[in-house]
Order: structure tokens, then C-alpha cells, then sequence
């Protein structure tokens, strides 16, 4: 039969390009973003972190000069926000083996992750707009050369996380244990950076804790690119987390091709 011809037979892989945008979209409304009442909740955290409590301790701290300092730092956390929505599509999609039959049916692994990455990539350019306009409300102002350095650079920070959580999730058998990884490590990885302080009158074993956490280097980074300047030390460990987070996720993808925790 004529249409039989073009159709993908079994072990056919999917033009990349198609794959990509069929994976985005799935991944796109999964999360609802098609809605703009997402949307809005989405820019309640950037807002909350930097409208309430960094106004809040900017009072304390050297006003407009304390503000500067946490703006970059602020961005750098959404960063992190999208690693509950991957933890949890990601184990889903394990748990179920509609990774394996997404695999299967000719989706190549690369299409697949990034389809799975992208839409956090998107919801951390908007919070991050978000952030730059509040900061300029609040006048704290930066040349629109350093904020699009900024949000670049911070891009390349969320696609770490992502990897990171695409290869734990990976990993993880049933929603308890989601729960539990997320909940030790979101908060702990959160504050335990120099975003909201420096590091130099910092407890020693805060200082040897933050040392330790991917974020710190990832602030440093980007409040360097903010100021003008560039943390070469920071940038080399943020490559080599960025490079290692994403060997483990395709490596993951190719595991995920294979088996599930059901059936």
C-alpha cells in the first residue's frame, strides 16, 4: 500500500527536528503552560524572592547596593525551579514505560531529552524577565548587554539542573522516594549558596557546605557576567557539572529505552 511507504517501521528513528517539536509540545502542555493562569504562577516565586525577602533584607543590608548583589543570585535560583516538574515527568515517565515506548517508536534519544528539558529552558527566560523588571522598578538598573549575558549564562545553569534531575529521576522506583530527593535536596541546595550573603564572615561550615554545592559557582558566574568581569575558576566547575549532568542524562535516556518499574 501506497501510505505503508512513508510510514516509520519498527527501529525507524523520527526526523530529529519532528521529534523534538512533538516531545516539546507533549511536554509543553503536560505542564500546563499552555494556560495563562499557569503563567501567573510562575512568576509568583521569582517575585516572592526577590519582592519580599530580598526588599525585606536590603533594609537591613545596604539598600539599593544589597539589591544588586542578590538580583543575579535571585536568577540564578530559578535555575532551579524547574527541577520538581522534570523529577516528576521524569519518574512518570519510567515508572509507566512510556519512555521505553517513546524510544521505541523511532524517537531518538537526543530529541527526547531535550523535548523533555526545553520547556523548563522557556519558564526560566520568562522568570528571569520577571526578575529583571522588578529589579529595574526598584532601581536597580543593568545595560542590556550584561542582562541578556546574564540570562545566557544562566541558561546553561538550568540545563544543568535539568540533566542533574533527569539522571537521578531516572533512577528513582515510585513517588515516595521523588518526594523524599525532592524535599533533601531543593531547599538545602537553595540556601546553601551565597545568594542572599557572601561568604566571607559565613560560618566555616556553611562556607565548606557551599563549596560543595554547584550553585555557589553558578552565582559567582553570573554575578561576575553582571559586574562586568568573568570568574574563570567558576566558569571551568560550571562547565564540568554542565558536561558531567549531561553524559549522566543520555546515558539515562539509553536505560529508560530499555526498561520500566511496571508490567
Amino acid at each position: 500500500m501506497q501510505d505503508g511507504v512513508n510510514r516509520p517501521g519498527p527501529g525507524t528513528k523520527l526526523p530529529w527536528l519532528r521529534a523534538v517539536a512533538m516531545m516539546t509540545r507533549l511536554e509543553w502542555m503536560g505542564a500546563e503552560l499552555h494556560t495563562w493562569r499557569r503563567w501567573v504562577a510562575l512568576a509568583v516565586l521569582p517575585l516572592t524572592y526577590l519582592g519580599l525577602l530580598g526588599v525585606g533584607l536590603s533594609s537591613a543590608f545596604g539598600g539599593a547596593s544589597y539589591l544588586r548583589f542578590v538580583v543575579p543570585g535571585a536568577i540564578v535560583m530559578q535555575a532551579l525551579s524547574g527541577l520538581n516538574r522534570v523529577v516528576a515527568r521524569t519518574v512518570t515517565e519510567r515508572r509507566w514505560g512510556l519512555a521505553a515506548f517513546k524510544l521505541q517508536s523511532g524517537v531518538p534519544q537526543s530529541a527526547y531529552l531535550l523535548g523533555i528539558l526545553f520547556p523548563g529552558v522557556i519558564v526560566f527566560a520568562a522568570q528571569a524577565l520577571v526578575l529583571l523588571a522588578l529589579a529595574v522598578a526598584l532601581g536597580v538598573r543593568y545595560s542590556v548587554l550584561s542582562s541578556i549575558a546574564m540570562v545566557a549564562v544562566a541558561i546553561l545553569c538550568v540545563l544543568t539542573w535539568e540533566c542533574l534531575s533527569f539522571a537521578v529521576a531516572a533512577a528513582i522506583r515510585n513517588y515516595q522516594t521523588r518526594d523524599f530527593v525532592l524535599a533533601a535536596a531543593v531547599m538545602p541546595l537553595t540556601f546553601a549558596a551565597p545568594v542572599f550573603y557572601t561568604l566571607d564572615n559565613a560560618p566555616t561550615a556553611l562556607r565548606l557546605l557551599a563549596r560543595v554545592n554547584p550553585l555557589t559557582y553558578q552565582a559567582e558566574l553570573v554575578r561576575g557576567v553582571a559586574q562586568g568581569a568573568f570568574a574563570l575558576s567558576a566558569a571551568l566547575i560550571c562547565l564540568l557539572v554542565l558536561t558531567a549532568s549531561m553524559f549522566l542524562a543520555l546515558r539515562a535516556v539509553r536505560v529508560m529505552r530499555e526498561l520500566s518499574f511496571e508490567g
